[in-house]
């Protein structure tokens, strides 16, 4: 009931504004073995080998999914929630997860697009290397890849990660890309990293921890774990100015926490 009253307050203000669920991906095998081996090992040694190239879900992992779906599926019934478009990473465990959350096969299903900004941390480990566009139709037939800007993963950099300072400004490009669709309620799936560099281009935490180059701490998403969800309304008189998203906190409200 408040969310429906604060949505329409800001229609009859005549504000512009987007209803976003931010979602991170369930358990992937990835998160499996590096649990299994302590993440040094992890990220030093397998998480760069050919075994753990984009992995996919667990089987813990497609049952956290399955447990967000009945989640969203209830803010839908009870018309909180109607979605324009659902925006994942084209990483395979993003995208199965979107497809388990949203019925991705069913006729009455959002369209959902593939979305390189929404992307892991880049370079260095394989496990956020994602596969060929071609791949991924012919794995995924529902999702539009349209906005894949090359087949073949020309980002990813097998002996150099991506900075803090160039992840964040991969998130204020998406911030500003975003608030131009015409879309108005959106879904997006994402990863634990990119989400941490989003609450600070949402304008949800001031830009500190990027000046420390830490974006570990996610500030007033709290910790971002496997099938992490929130539910946010940005709202403002007119969109925001390129490359001004930081320091724009005032256009954000809290919707919904879902647990």
């Amino acid at each position: 009931v408040e969310g429906r009253a604060r949505l329409a307050a800001l229609r009859r203000q005549g504000r512009l504004h987007k209803v976003l669920v931010i979602l991170r991906h369930g358990e992937s095998e990835g998160n499996v073995a590096e649990h299994a081996v302590g993440h040094d090992l992890w990220y030093s040694t397998l998480s760069r080998q050919e075994e753990y190239m984009d992995p996919p879900l667990s089987p813990r992992g497609a049952a956290q999914a399955a447990s967000l779906s009945r989640q969203i599926g209830g803010l839908n019934s009870q018309g909180l929630l109607r979605f324009d478009a659902v925006l994942t990473s084209p990483l395979t465990r993003t995208i199965q997860t979107t497809d388990v959350v949203f019925n991705a096969t069913e006729t009455w299903a959002p369209p959902i697009f593939v979305v390189e900004d929404l992307r892991a941390i880049l370079g260095l480990q394989t496990c956020n290397r994602r596969h060929s566009a071609t791949w991924l139709r012919e794995h995924f037939s529902f999702v539009d890849t349209s906005n894949l800007a090359t087949d073949r993963d020309e980002l990813w950099d097998a002996v150099r990660q991506e900075t803090d300072a160039e992840l964040l400004s991969r998130a204020q490009h998406f911030v500003e890309w975003l608030w131009l669709q015409p879309e108005s309620q959106v879904a997006i799936v994402s990863h634990h990293g990119f989400i941490g560099a989003l609450r600070i281009a949402l304008g949800l935490e001031g830009d500190e921890s990027h000046e420390r180059n830490d974006l570990s701490s996610q500030g007033q998403f709290g910790d971002v774990p496997n099938a992490f969800a929130r539910v946010l309304v940005l709202a403002s008189e007119s969109p925001p100015k390129p490359m001004g998203v930081v320091g724009y906190g005032k256009m954000l409200l809290l919707l919904f926490l879902l647990k």
